[in-house]
Order: structure tokens, then C-alpha cells, then sequence
């Protein structure tokens, strides 16, 4: 657990429950993990610190199958530390440390997932014609925390066009795909055309909108465990959460949309 404690998480509370482990915690912990490395998947029965034990015990795995395919150690270290985002939401909406998003976590402990400068990337099959050919497309996820530079993006782009032709020559990927609040085309007509979400957006090629799906654009606006129903009392305290909160509660549309990117792309 040492590498987990000392190199990637950050907060001090949870840093000592997970060495002094006072709910003991740590021998159910210890199955989970074992199930976990042996088959990649296990039943986390619920949230809290018992996911972080698990993924402290598993971390050391993770470091073992990321080296023996080349990939730098740091490059392990960059994605397993967004855990921490995932602990300040959960501070956020319980007042503990913890986490609900084991099922997340999961990918980052399989080594299926990285962080490579702005966006993260997860090599997936091009199931239901995700993109429109090639048998794999990476995965396009954006961590909070930081602007969304679409430069910045772009970089990341170029990044994994480079990371996973080296790293894993099985993935032939002609396609980045992204499913994701921010590539809602409602955006370009509710913000300015200086917006980084309006620009980002334009990076790609919109395939297929979640109509009447809108609990990830409230969560990410308004905080976690926001609902629709809460909108009248949701805070305005930036530029976003007003016109968010005003397009919502005129019956606009914010859902979740899919769009895809060519790898070659300008």
C-alpha cells in the first residue's frame, strides 16, 4: 500500500485512515483486491473508504502490468492520482473522504486508461459504430479540475496518437470518440464564441445526442447530487451556472451527446 499512500493520493484524512485503518476495513479489502487482480473485476458492496483500501492493495498490481509494457512509471502515477478528484467530490457531497466511483477506478487499475496531458484515453471495440470504421476507437474522457484549452486538447490528441501505436501495437484506433455534457450543441448558442466548452465542441463531429438526459450537465454545473428538481435553487454564482440554470428552466436540452474525431485530423 505504500506506493498508493505516499505517490498518489493527496489528502491527508484518508492517507491515515489507510494506515491506521481504524473501521478495519482492510481484511475485506484484501479479498476484494486478490478477486479483483485475479479476474479484473470485483463486487464492491458499497462506497466510502473501503474502495480507496482496495485500490491501494491493487495499485501495486497496476505498476506491474503498466512496466512490462514499457509504459513509464509516471505515466501509472498520472492516472491513478485522478483518484483525488473523485475524493474531493465525495468530500463535497458527504463532508468524509471516500469514494462512490470504484467502477471508474477500476479502468485505471486494469491499465486500460491514461492520462496524456489534458485528456485521458481508453482504447474500446468500435461496438454499435461508435465511429464510423476501424475495429477499436480511443476513448475520449475529460478530468475536471482544469480549462478545458482546446490547444491544450489538441496536444493530447497528438499524444496518444503516439502512446498507443508503442505501447499497444493490438489497438489499430483511425477514430477518438467521446461521449460527454460538454459536446452538447445546445452550447454554442447558450455561451459565446470564446467559450472553451463552444470550441472544444467544434473539434469534433456529433453523432447522437441522450435527448432528456441532463443529470451529468447539472452534477458538473452545480455540484454532485444536484437534481433537476433542485434547478430553482441552484446556485449562480458563475456565468455558466446562470445561463445553465436559465436554458434548464426554460426547457432546454444539456444531455449527454456522442461525437467522434478522426485520428488524423487537423
Amino acid at each position: 500500500m505504500d506506493f498508493y499512500i505516499n505517490e498518489i493520493i493527496d489528502d491527508a484524512q484518508a492517507k491515515e485512515i489507510l494506515r491506521t485503518d481504524p473501521e478495519g476495513l482492510s481484511a475485506q479489502a484484501k479479498v476484494l483486491a486478490e478477486e479483483f487482480i485475479r479476474t479484473g473485476t470485483c463486487d464492491m458492496p458499497k462506497g466510502g473508504m473501503l474502495p480507496l483500501f482496495v485500490c491501494a492493495y491493487v495499485a501495486d498490481h497496476t505498476l506491474e502490468i503498466n512496466t512490462k509494457r514499457g509504459i513509464p512509471r509516471e505515466m501509472t502515477v498520472a492516472i491513478l492520482r485522478d483518484v483525488n478528484l473523485w475524493i474531493g467530490n465525495y468530500y463535497k457531497q458527504f463532508g468524509v473522504p471516500g469514494t462512490n466511483e470504484f467502477a471508474w477506478l477500476s479502468f485505471q487499475l486494469r491499465g486500460e486508461i491514461f492520462r496524456l496531458g489534458r485528456l485521458q484515453f481508453r482504447p474500446v471495440k468500435n461496438g454499435n459504430n461508435r465511429a464510423p470504421s476501424g475495429e477499436w476507437v480511443l476513448e475520449t474522457h475529460v478530468p475536471q479540475g482544469e480549462p478545458l484549452d482546446p490547444q491544450k486538447c489538441l496536444e493530447s490528441f497528438a499524444m496518444a496518437k503516439e502512446f498507443f501505436p508503442k505501447y499497444f501495437p493490438e489497438v489499430k484506433a483511425d477514430y477518438f470518440d467521446c461521449h460527454s455534457w460538454l459536446l452538447n450543441p445546445n452550447f454554442a448558442y447558450l455561451l459565446d464564441d470564446t467559450s472553451n466548452i463552444v470550441n472544444f465542441g467544434k473539434l469534433w463531429t456529433l453523432k447522437r445526442i441522450d435527448v432528456g438526459n441532463c443529470s451529468a450537465t447539472i452534477n458538473r454545473v452545480f455540484g454532485f447530487g444536484f437534481k433537476r428538481e433542485d434547478l430553482p435553487n441552484a446556485p449562480e454564482n458563475t456565468t455558466l451556472q446562470r445561463k445553465v440554470k436559465e436554458f434548464l428552466l426554460n426547457g432546454g436540452d444539456l444531455s449527454n451527446t456522442y461525437a467522434y474525431r478522426a485520428l488524423d485530423a487537423e
